[in-house]
């Protein structure tokens, strides 16, 4: 006869066969059902390849900015503002910010205006293209989780990451996207006839 302690052996391999059955079946199926990152929709979608030729920008007190791409690669304000001119690097980064924003999340377009900020935006922003599109991009208030800002193009509602945000909205005054034009120093005085 076989003993006790003999059976309490086989069925502790039988237990530690089954787990291991069960732990690779299962460990097949996680892998399975392991989620592939998807990729981040664009705020602006279509603008690849696009030029700008015209941004204008508004604050929440009203304050409106707008510059005009005279050339490939130098930009003006419009009206000019006396003293300044466009730190032409500052534009481009301005410009860059702007087009690569990525959708964080996309939000029901019926949600309150006024838990979004929409009812009163904290800018507004409006690109054109060199084709004549133009696309309004209104930045309202901060979401719950204080991640990302409540970003509104044409009908799309989207929360759009807050480091995102912020990289544009600190380049949006004159003062930001300027530099000081300093007057080229005068020569020497030349006598006139009548001095001499």
């Amino acid at each position: 006869m076989i003993r006790r302690s003999t059976w309490i052996l086989v069925l502790i391999f039988i237990a530690v066969l089954g787990v291991t059955i069960y732990l690779n079946k299962t460990s097949t199926s996680l892998v399975a059902l392991t989620p592939t990152p998807t990729q981040l929709l664009d705020v602006l979608p279509g603008w690849e390849g696009k030029q700008a030729t015209v941004i204008q920008f508004q604050d929440k007190q009203g304050v409106s900015t707008k510059v005009e791409r005279t050339s490939q690669t130098n930009w003006i304000f419009i009206p000019p503002v006396p003293g300044k001119s466009i730190d032409q690097g500052k534009i481009q980064e301005l410009i860059s910010s702007i087009i690569s924003m990525k959708v964080a999340a996309q939000i029901n377009p019926d949600l309150s205006p006024d838990a979004t900020g929409m009812n009163a935006p904290s800018y507004v922003i409006v690109i054109t293209a060199e084709d004549g599109t133009q696309k309004t991009i209104q930045i309202g208030k901060m979401n719950p989780t204080q991640t990302g800002y409540y970003v509104k193009v044409g009908d799309s509602l989207q929360v759009v990451s807050s480091t995102s945000v912020d990289a544009i909205t600190e380049k949006l005054s004159v003062d930001s996207l300027s530099v000081e034009i300093t007057p080229a120093p005068a020569g020497p005085e030349v006598p006139t006839p009548s001095e001499q």
